[in-house]
């Protein structure tokens, strides 16, 4: 298979970038990949973004699940791609101008780059060449929005001559805050809520049962992506509860604050559901709740932006007996 060295201007088009993903060797050219390339896992000079996830408790403190720490790729970076003697066969043997024509480059006068042969006899025991590389895989965001950073990383990274005791030049990417928000985002993930209900035992036909989200549940939940001094966080916090059931009732889903939990002597709450009909002839019914998150972002550069709500936030149920309490009046008159 013939190497190639894709070269591309902040001028490609979407359509162009995504050619080029299907016509690129990752492990040997400058690109962008739908997929990491092989040489990407285990290797020490892949630089780690650090993902820190918190949780902490809205309506009082709570003991909650201790941080998780997890490293993770950044979308672009720079890894050995070259040796000498191949970058320098490769112009010099026109692949690179057929290269050109057939991805729509620029026509060249047929030379490489401005010292493109000085490595030329330089093995791996001197050095190698290090190109740019960028990968959806490690961008959870719009692919469109990948596609222009991709672009422009590739573009003001070219491709450099890395000598075997130069330090790592991975060392000084900058990954913007807006960068690190969609990698915080990608880890941010909102819990169900776990649901109490009063009365505990059996609820009664056309008596409104009490629903609340716990205490351990209903939390703020903060994910912080940081790399070489730039942070952007990601914070959801819980305001309500999207209440429902499938049985037949009446849903007060208000749920202020994640619901009003039962104490004794307390009259009213926003947050309840009041069966119609008993399940003597159905089994059970279930209440479903999911959190209301409100979400936003903080960056180093100052940023602090309202984010889209989780498309899916997931759901807690709580399955409920209902009964019937029949009363009988008594309507003898006592006579004289």
């Amino acid at each position: 298979m013939r190497r190639s060295l894709v070269r591309r201007g902040v001028s490609l088009s979407a359509a162009a970038l995504v050619a080029a993903t299907l016509m690129t060797t990752p492990a040997l050219a400058d690109g962008i990949g739908s997929s990491p390339s092989a040489s990407q896992d285990g290797n020490k000079y892949i630089p780690q973004v650090i993902v820190t996830v918190t949780s902490s408790g809205v309506r009082k403190t709570v003991a909650v699940k201790p941080g998780s720490t997890t490293y993770v790729h950044p979308p672009c970076w720079r890894e050995p791609s070259w040796t000498g003697p191949a970058r320098a066969d490769y112009y010099d043997s026109g692949d690179a101008a057929r290269d050109a024509r057939h991805h729509g480059d620029p026509p060249s006068d047929g030379k490489g780059p401005p010292g493109y042969d000085e490595h030329k006899n330089d093995g791996p025991d001197k050095g190698m060449f290090w190109s740019a590389m960028c990968s959806s895989e490690y961008w959870k965001g719009d692919i469109h929005a990948f596609l222009d950073y991709a672009s422009d990383w590739i573009t003001s990274h070219p491709t450099i001559w890395v000598g075997i005791n130069d330090p790592n030049p991975n060392n000084d990417i900058v990954i913007p805050p807006a960068v690190l928000m969609e990698i915080a985002k990608g880890l941010l993930v909102p819990t169900a809520p776990t649901l109490e209900v009063n009365p505990q035992v059996d609820s009664v036909v056309n008596l409104p049962t009490w629903v609340w989200a716990t205490d351990d549940s209903f939390v703020e939940i903060r994910a912080r992506a940081e790399f070489n001094g730039n942070w952007a966080e990601v914070i959801a916090r819980p305001a309500g509860l999207k209440l429902s059931t499938d049985g037949p009732g009446d849903v007060n889903s208000t749920c202020t604050n994640g619901g009003k939990p039962w104490t004794r002597g307390a009259t009213d709450t926003d947050c309840s559901v009041t069966f119609r009909k008993s399940t003597a002839s159905s089994g059970k019914y279930t209440i479903s709740a999911s959190i209301d998150w409100q979400v936003h972002w903080e960056g180093s550069g100052g940023e602090n932006a309202a984010l889209p709500p989780p498309p899916a936030a997931p759901i807690g149920n709580r399955a409920v007996t209902v009964d019937e309490v029949q009363t009988v009046v008594n309507g003898r008159s006592s006579g004289h």
